[in-house]
């Protein structure tokens, strides 16, 4: 069996670990933006100030989104 992501972040290595953070960031980052060009063309108030404002949104989405997975209780393989 092939496994592209591993079981827990606990147990990834760390490069592992970081390539993902960091393309996490990059996703965060554009979806802040995409979000934001969104809700600008339908009237609606969310407004990202700039390229700087959303990667830092996206690196607290991200470090909270890491966190919360590093603490969660393991899965049990079946």
């Amino acid at each position: 069996m092939i496994y592209s992501y591993p079981n827990s972040i606990r147990t990834a290595p760390p490069v592992a670990t970081l390539l993902l953070a960091v393309v996490g960031f990059v996703q965060d980052a554009l979806a802040w933006l995409l979000v934001s060009w969104l809700a600008s063309q339908m009237g609606f108030g969310v407004e990202v100030d700039g390229v700087l404002a959303a990667v830092l949104g996206g690196l607290v989405v991200r470090t909270v989104a890491l966190a919360a997975l590093a603490l969660a209780p393991g899965r049990e393989a079946a």
